[in-house]
């Protein structure tokens, strides 16, 4: 990795947590503090792009910025970065278009998995791992199933109610059953 990726990740972390504190009432339309990491944020991407463009190229060379989807995804959130920099509506409505640049900015701690190989790597692994762990959580839910209809037919109207005196000698006997039950040896001394 370069070291414009590592200042590029530094930079992108340090956006993402002034993100983080936004709020209804301490945005960053109204909070010089926030406005500074978002223009720290377009300037530092802007001349990353700018640098990136003139080494790799745009589009007709091998390695163009635009030949990945990492580059076309950097190319889009610093468009709408520009857009919300240029704009920075003072006045947020709900359902407006101010409220969908606001919500699009948070596409932006993606540019970290794009930025770190490994990452990538990990986020690609967990992608495709996808089916395997639907298929354990299927099964899971199914056994969770099974058992709660065996608690029932066992446990159904047996256990007595909150206001019955006795509820105690109910419970140890039923639970006795069940342990005795369990491990096949049912010689209940009564």
């Amino acid at each position: 990795m370069s070291y414009l990726d590592w200042v590029m990740i530094v930079i992108t972390t340090i956006s993402c947590v002034s993100m983080m504190f936004e709020t209804s009432k301490y945005r960053v339309m109204n909070e010089p503090a926030l406005q500074i990491a978002e223009y720290v944020f377009v300037v530092a991407m802007a001349i990353e792009l700018a640098l990136k463009t003139m080494a790799d190229g745009l589009l007709f060379t091998p390695k163009a910025l635009m030949s990945e989807s990492t580059g076309i995804m950097d190319l889009i959130i610093f468009t709408i970065s520009l857009i919300f920099l240029c704009w920075m509506p003072k006045v947020v409505r709900r359902g407006s278009k101010e409220q969908v640049i606001l919500l699009l900015r948070c596409v932006r701690p993606l540019r970290i998995f794009s930025l770190v190989p490994h990452m990538r790597r990990v986020v690609y692994e967990l992608c495709r791992g996808f089916k395997e762990i639907l298929l354990v959580s299927v099964l899971l839910i199914l056994l969770l199933f099974v058992f709660a209809c065996y608690g029932v037919h066992i446990f159904g109207g047996r256990l007595a109610r909150c206001n019955d005196l006795s509820i105690i000698k109910r419970v140890l006997f039923i639970l006795m059953i069940c342990f005795f039950t369990c491990f096949g040896k049912f010689t209940l001394i009564i």
